[in-house]
């Protein structure tokens, strides 16, 4: 059985999409076997992981970052330092950096120290490790700058004069989108006023039913600058019975479609786990048709999607049926209790 999903439209085109939390070696096998973007987060790798990340050699984008947003909790009065980050673990992390730009060069896209939900405290530790950051530029590397506060357009100002560098040297303005902390409006009216030659949007993945809009409200205010988005498309993509949020209608209640992968290699091939877990990357994601404007050119840049099953779905069990009504019952009283109208499932634009 066979469904073709094609994005509506081309304006995914011309977009770098990472798979960010990537962190697995056999994760970071995977989408780099496929051509897809890579993303990882500094305080999660292991050697394994690392090795994985240099073997691909500029073959893929790869985007790594710092972790920092796991420092901070928000709660009703704003953010909260729960997890501090020392002094200590921002050199290991900006070490990290430096090597792997070593590795990979203009293919490695970094984020910048910064202290989630506190500009003045980022501005200082743009500052502080301002000579690690300039060492790891130099090496080719893009470094990315979460824009904190009210005002983005001068808090990037500020931030290029605690780091001296500009946009010449590699550094780029990255809006933080997790959780809509910053508005469809407000990212296009800062592009609007600055014409950034590229703008990265943090935690909006291609799946977001928000990232079709921005992405055109930019193309549309400042034509010229490249755009790159990152999320955690593994999350995104596991779970035993919550195929209804990302699967055709016949294909709701299933696996989501990594976790599918995964149970369909045979234990008996008795695979190391790095191994199984790229195969799985693989099985699960190879439908996606990564398009480049040159053949042969490792940027990823958008996808259209196949979905494909070898044989039709096996008839439902009474147990999935139960659960399936059960589910729709509770969906009911959910959208009866509602003073505004429903919000419907996010559909995900990816084959998941």
């Amino acid at each position: 059985m066979t469904k073709t999903t094609r994005t509506k439209g081309s304006w995914l085109k011309g977009v770098t999409y990472f798979a960010s939390g990537s962190n697995h070696a056999g994760e970071i096998a995977g989408f780099a076997a496929l051509g897809h973007a890579v993303g990882i987060t500094a305080d999660k790798l292991n050697e394994a992981a690392l090795v994985a990340t240099e073997a691909t050699n500029g073959s893929v984008p790869v985007f790594v970052d710092s972790g920092a947003f796991g420092e901070v909790s928000f709660g009703d009065n704003g953010p909260v330092v729960v997890k501090p980050i020392s002094d200590a673990q921002w050199k290991t992390r900006l070490a990290l950096y430096s090597r792997l730009a070593d590795a990979l060069g203009s293919a490695l896209t970094v984020v910048a120290p910064d202290k989630v939900g506190f500009a003045d405290e980022t501005l200082g530790r743009l500052s502080r490790y301002r000579k690690q950051v300039q060492a790891i530029a130099a090496k080719g590397a893009t470094t990315l700058v979460p824009l904190q506060g009210a005002d983005k357009v001068d808090f990037w100002r500020k931030a290029q004069l605690a780091l001296n560098m500009t946009e010449n040297d590699g550094l780029v303005p990255a809006l933080p989108c997790k959780k809509n902390a910053t508005s469809i409006d407000d990212v296009v009216a800062f592009c609007a006023a600055t014409q950034p030659r590229r703008v990265h949007l943090l935690g909006l993945g291609a799946p977001n039913k928000n990232a079709r809009r921005v992405v055109e409200g930019i193309r549309q205010m400042s034509p010229d600058t490249e755009i790159s988005l990152d999320s955690c498309l593994i999350t995104a993509s596991v779970g035993k019975t919550n195929g209804r949020a990302n699967h055709a209608e016949e294909f709701r209640g299933c696996s989501r479609v990594l976790t599918a992968a995964t149970k369909s290699i045979d234990p008996a091939m008795k695979l190391a786990t790095t191994e199984r877990k790229r195969r799985a990357i693989i099985q699960a994601f190879v439908s996606q048709a990564i398009w480049s404007p040159h053949p042969g050119q490792p940027l990823v840049r958008g996808f259209s999607v196949t979905m494909r099953r070898a044989e039709p779905l096996p008839a439902r069990t009474a147990e999935e049926k139960a659960r399936s009504a059960a589910w729709k019952d509770q969906m009911s009283q959910w959208r009866a209790a509602r003073s505004t109208a429903p919000t419907t499932p996010q559909q995900l634009t990816l084959a998941l």
